[in-house]
């Protein structure tokens, strides 16, 4: 083999080697990009789920605040007809009085 064959083959073979490690690079370059979205998607999985969890929390709460509301707007509707009762008989009573007196 003659120097310019060897050269030539130097080259061949250094061209191959840059070729190579390009490709290595993709290859770790892409295995990383994997390596992070995954790490994203599962720390995206969590806030989600927490989110979830806060939301049906929420839920639960307002809920509940809405039952103790109607519960209080039925006292309060209660109170409010029995005080009319009240009322009405009384004045019933005032009037009767006041027709007898007469």
């Amino acid at each position: 083999m003659s120097k310019l064959e060897a050269i030539i083959a130097l080259e061949n073979q250094v061209e191959q080697n840059i070729e190579n490690a390009k490709k290595e690079k993709e290859a770790m370059l892409e295995k990383a990009r994997l390596e992070a979205k995954q790490v994203i998607d599962t720390l995206k999985q969590a806030q989600l789920e927490k989110i979830n969890h806060l939301q049906k929390e929420a839920d639960l709460e307002v809920e509940a605040i809405t039952k103790e509301n109607d519960v209080a707007k039925e006292k309060l509707r209660q109170k409010i007809e029995t005080d009319y009762k009240d009322v009405t008989s009384k004045y019933l009573e005032l009037l009767k009085k006041e027709v007898i007196s007469k």
